[in-house]
């Protein structure tokens, strides 16, 4: 996936706060990290160089000026979608060869219910 993702102006970490914005829309720094799990100050890093590349916006929380929350910007989108794309054809392909469309949705299915569990307090 790294070598997938170099090419295109991102890592592994750059990534997966990207595809939480994607789908989460607006989170804090700290359910970044916490999605992530990688620690606060790692994260915090992470989404102010991704703020000076342009692919985020950080702004207080309305409701709790301590907070910090984070969202794609139009490019930050435009880069998640290119990567998904090209990872599509990379990655999920060379992951998935051989397999069944069956499989394909099984094996998801399972995934999910394996992140949901270790999300669960």
């Amino acid at each position: 996936m790294e070598k997938t993702l170099k090419p295109l102006g991102m890592d592994i970490a750059r990534w997966r706060v990207a595809v939480l914005l994607s789908l989460y829309g607006t989170l804090s720094i700290s359910d970044i990290a916490e999605h992530a799990i990688g620690k606060l100050p790692t994260m915090t890093k992470i989404v102010y160089r991704m703020r000076d590349a342009g692919l985020v916006e950080v702004n207080a929380s309305e409701t709790d000026g301590r907070v910090t929350v984070v969202s794609l910007t139009d490019e930050g989108h435009d880069k998640v979608k290119m990567v998904l794309k090209t990872t599509e054809k990379k990655v999920f392909a060379k992951a998935f060869k051989g397999f069944t469309e069956p499989q394909i949705k099984k094996s998801t299915e399972l995934l999910r219910r394996y992140f949901i569990n270790m999300s669960a307090e």
